[in-house]
């Protein structure tokens, strides 16, 4: 019976198929049960519990700082750009990171990994990531990154 079925399929698709399959199932229980929120307020309440304000913080932790946004240039012939853009905040040095037309979620995440690699061989100890949480924005946030104040 088995060997009168034909296959439609090429195997090698069924064998990506099934590596689909294992890594979504992968991605699904990895991720965290309650994603964690830190708003604005908390981060001004624990900075007032030490004694210490935003500006003060930033002047502080400046070496470990960096800030990523995106912003939109129209080319000669019309197109728009988005490009993001990294400033390290203890130099002021802005690093134009890429740009496309269509900066989707893989595209921000391949281009951060190129950057966070790129710091690290410069020897550079990045640990806080400031960005706009305005709904935009496809920077990944990791754990690590400092929320923005109000």
């Amino acid at each position: 019976m088995l060997h009168r079925i034909r296959l439609l399929v090429r195997p090698d698709t069924v064998l990506r198929w099934h590596r689909d399959l294992i890594a979504r199932r992968h991605a699904r229980i990895s991720q965290p049960k309650r994603p964690v929120t830190v708003v604005a307020s908390t981060v001004w309440q624990m900075l007032q519990g030490a004694g210490t304000s935003w500006a003060a913080f930033l002047r502080s932790q400046a070496e470990a700082i960096i800030v990523m946004d995106f912003f939109e240039v129209v080319t000669f012939t019309g197109a728009r750009l988005y490009v993001l853009a990294a400033m390290e905040h203890a130099t002021r040095r802005v690093r134009i990171l890429g740009a496309t037309a269509h900066p989707g979620a893989a595209w921000v995440a391949e281009v951060a990994r190129n950057f966070v690699m790129d710091i690290e061989d410069a020897g550079c100890t990045i640990k806080y990531v400031l960005r706009e949480r305005d709904g935009t924005s496809t920077l990944p946030c990791s754990a690590r990154s400092s929320p923005t104040p109000a």
